[in-house]
């Protein structure tokens, strides 16, 4: 709890923090003139307080307030917010990163011993699941965390555990447990006087009533909520009501009423960034304006949430835009576009049948195998630490060998290697030594047969036939250590441990490093590898992925173009909403269509360069998985013969 003197300072300073254009700078003046002791806790209330009024604002002062914890040492606070910042991630759409802050949280609790922490933690894990549609699993990890509050008589996180339990209830269309546990919240939260806490139950609860066709009861406590969610300025909350009133009116036949409610809540979410609530609106919109015949602007606003859904991964949402857009076509008498819309809404809904199946299984695995996960755990350790002994020992060995000939010839040289191999499987730990067996044993034959050949006939060779041998050796080492970066990227990959931390930097100054990087290998093949950068723009992505999928599309263009052939690289602006294309581009031996749909699959296999060059098939596995989690699209364009185009894009910054 706040001291009287800091909350009647926040009292005084709230109109001055939430002027317009000065909000984020106002608040960090007036945190910097506060006590050091009240510092942090003016960023901590204010971040959860702007969480979803002003969720961006919120997250720069959450990373404020983490900073501050981290340099007192506070873990209990630092777990605290670790926990808020995970909430805004969510709001915003960014689940990956919301459960990177979560498991944070999780350690930090832990190491403070804070029960409480612990608890919101897991019920904020439970909530991730619950959003990448885990519901087991979201309901295991809730019901954790209400045991720990119920054991602290911790009624205000019981109320918090219930609203999930609710969400995830109703998303297994149990809604009358689902209405029961939001009916308890709201108790509890009467007791406390949490008004804002009862209203977002209340709003649940008029959902539940939406998605059973209960719209009398749905419209008068929507219209209740309303006024709340406009008395505490809610911008997310009124959005949502707002969105729920057009549904009831449009499913009355009042499809204009319906038409004006989704256009104002569109409004709202816009202005916090709400992705989903902006999908559903967009939606509701489309199918409105062609009620009312106006099918051109139906057309756009279900374009427009197609976009928004492929960006955030909301198949719900894609699958009822591309049916309206059938729907649309089926009353303009156009077969072909109801075919082409039919088709892409079977795709997506295939996907997530497929999705939804792995992911069952998932859970009941997980769930069915909770008391054992110790057990499992330590077995799983020896094996990683003796496996992790018998790959260090091998890579150590190839590289004693190469650093002695590089000495030897070339003093004052170091070769450095970063070795990360991470597992949370069986599974994936047998994968792993899999490949590096097999697809790790070329180079290194390569390495041991040069090196013997030099070795034994030392004396015999000529100063450019050593030469020549140590190009052959360094290009082998080079094809070895892009085949271990790629392995480590897989495994952390595939133990969910590549998070997204985007930053500001200078795109061409970036390309033009990771061209030089690559200059020699395509010197080795006489390629001419030209440049057509647009300005000099700055962009706002998480640099190690950048680097890695650039890297590999490269290193591909480079292994695929034969002898004496060209790639082209360019930049240009994509799209109206602030993003880059990166294009590469060659005129090697290209791929065919089948070729291609298993790349964007992940389904694809090493393939032998023009000049025999090997790789482990991992490459561009990594680089479909990195581009969509660094908030980017992907392109491939090719035919057999006629080369090959990979592009992708990154935001600019703003």
């Amino acid at each position: 709890m706040f001291g009287k003197n800091l909350k009647i300072l926040l009292i005084l300073f709230l109109p001055l923090s939430l002027s317009a254009g000065k909000s984020l700078d106002s608040l960090i003046v007036f945190a910097k003139k506060l006590p050091p002791e009240k510092r942090l806790e003016f960023c901590i209330s204010k971040t959860w307080k702007l969480r979803a009024r002003s969720p961006h604002t919120a997250l720069k002062l959450g990373k404020i307030a983490l900073s501050l914890a981290k340099e007192k040492e506070d873990y209990s606070d630092a777990a605290k917010v670790l926990n808020f910042i995970g909430v805004i991630y969510r709001n915003i759409g960014n689940h990956d990163s919301s459960f990177a802050y979560y498991t944070k949280a999780l350690n930090y609790a832990q190491l403070a011993d804070d029960s409480v922490q612990i608890a919101y933690a897991f019920n904020n894990i439970g909530g991730y699941y619950g959003y990448t549609h885990k519901y087991f699993l979201a309901l295991e990890n809730v019901f954790r965390a209400r045991d720990i509050f119920t054991k602290l008589k911790n009624e205000r996180g019981i109320a918090y555990c219930n609203i999930q339990a609710g969400l995830w209830y109703a998303a297994l269309y149990d809604y009358d447990r689902a209405i029961k546990y939001l009916r308890e919240a709201i108790q509890i939260r009467q007791k406390l006087g949490d008004k804002f806490g009862i209203a977002v139950a209340k709003s649940l609860i008029a959902n539940n009533y939406y998605l059973q066709g209960k719209f009398d009861e749905a419209l008068s406590l929507t219209r209740e909520l309303l006024e709340i969610f406009k008395k505490f300025d809610d911008q997310k909350g009124i959005g949502v009501s707002l969105g729920t009133l057009g549904g009831i009116y449009f499913h009355r036949g009042n499809y204009k009423q319906a038409l004006a409610y989704r256009l104002e809540s569109l409004k709202y979410l816009r202005k916090v960034y709400y992705p989903s609530g902006m999908i559903n609106s967009l939606n509701g919109i489309g199918i409105a304006y062609h009620q009312l015949g106006d099918d051109q602007k139906a057309i756009e606003s279900l374009k427009e949430s197609i976009k928004l859904a492929r960006q955030y991964h909301y198949e719900k949402g894609l699958i009822t835009a591309y049916l309206l857009l059938a729907r649309i076509a089926q009353s303009s008498n156009n077969p072909k576009l109801l075919h082409y819309y039919h088709d892409k809404a079977l795709q997506v809904q295939d996907s997530i049948r497929a999705l939804d199946r792995k992911s069952r299984i998932e859970e009941f695995e997980k769930i069915l195998n909770i008391n054992r996960i110790n057990e499992k755990n330590l077995r799983l350790e020896h094996e990683l630490a003796t496996n992790k002994v018998i790959v260090h020992s091998a890579i150590i060995f190839g590289v004693i060998i190469i650093v002695f000939l590089i000495i030897l010839y070339y003093k004052n040289k170091d070769l450095r290697l970063e070795k990360r191999l991470l597992h949370e499987a069986i599974e994936t730990k047998n994968k792993l030594f899999g490949i590096i067996a097999h697809d790790l044993r070329g180079p290194f034959t390569s390495l041991l047969g040069y090196s013997e050949l030099t070795l034994d006939d030392f004396d015999s060779f000529t100063k450019e036939e050593i030469k020549d041998i140590m190009k052959h050796m360094h290009a082998s080492l080079k094809n070895l250590l892009a085949m271990i970066e790629n392995l480590l990227y897989w495994a952390r990959s595939q133990s969910q441990e590549i998070s997204y931390e985007p930053e500001i930097f200078d795109l061409n100054k970036e390309l033009k490093r990771i061209i030089n990087y690559y200059s020699s290998s395509a010197n080795s093949k006489n390629i001419e590898i030209k440049t057509e950068f647009y300005d000099e723009p700055n962009v706002f992505s998480d640099l190690s992925l950048f680097h890695t999928i650039t890297r590999n599309i490269l290193n591909n263009a480079i292994k695929f173009t034969p002898e004496g052939g060209e790639i082209r690289i360019t930049t240009e602006p994509y799209g109206e909403d602030g993003k880059i294309l990166i294009a590469i581009s060659d005129n090697g031996i290209g791929m065919s269509k089948e070729q291609i749909d298993k790349i964007m699959n992940m389904e694809a296999d090493s393939t032998p360069g023009t000049q025999g060059e090997k790789g482990t098939g991992l490459g561009m596995k990594l680089v479909v998985e990195m581009v969509h989690k660094n908030q980017g699209e992907l392109f491939i364009k090719s035919e057999p013969g006629k080369g090959t185009e990979i592009s992708f894009t990154v935001p600019l910054s703003k």
